[in-house]
């Protein structure tokens, strides 16, 4: 690993330790482990401008990502032949389960994150510059190997298909990019 980028990741999964231990190893082993996260910052794929709303976004680690991510570009500890990161861009996210709303409310302050109870969520649509992040694929697998595939019928996941039809019927614009290679 990038030893830029591993200095990356620390300074991500830094401010969960105040949120305790559970937390803080979390968010470290998903910045390591989750190559979308790498591949978002390596490619240059966010808008500098806009509104980033991360749906479903647990911890808020993307959020986290993305604050230390400017911090280091402006310190001048940015991999040189990496895009700038987004240093203007509006960051918020909405998560359902409220332990993880607290841990990333308690890493990256009060106001990034709210917690939406199930159908009374609400958030203004924008335009264009939007850029959804699911990973499905890998909670479908976690679903499947750790509860003995007992979650199986319980849970739905939309296709590619039709998470892009339903975000654009709420105006957002939507680029769909493999992150497996």
């Amino acid at each position: 690993m990038d030893p830029q980028f591993r200095l990356l990741l620390e300074a991500a999964s830094r401010p969960y330790a105040a949120a305790g231990r559970y937390a803080w190893h979390f968010a470290r082993g998903k910045l390591r482990h989750d190559p979308v996260f790498m591949y978002l910052l390596r490619y240059g794929l966010l808008p500098d401008r806009g509104s980033l709303l991360d749906l479903g976004c647990g911890q808020g680690v993307l959020l986290s990502l993305l604050k230390a991510a400017k911090a280091q570009y402006q310190a001048g500890l940015w991999p040189q032949d990496w895009p700038a990161p987004p240093l203007n861009l509006d960051l918020s996210g909405i998560e359902l389960r409220e332990e993880w709303v607290k841990a990333a409310q308690c890493a990256l302050g009060g106001g990034a994150l709210a917690r939406a109870g199930w159908g009374v969520a609400s958030a203004r649509s924008r335009r264009g510059g939007g850029l959804p992040v699911p990973g499905h694929e890998m909670v479908r697998a976690h679903c499947r190997g750790e509860a003995g595939g007992r979650l199986r019928n319980s849970l739905h996941f939309r296709s590619r298909r039709e998470w892009v039809a339903a975000l654009e019927k709420l105006g957002l614009g939507v680029r769909v990019a493999p992150v497996n290679g």
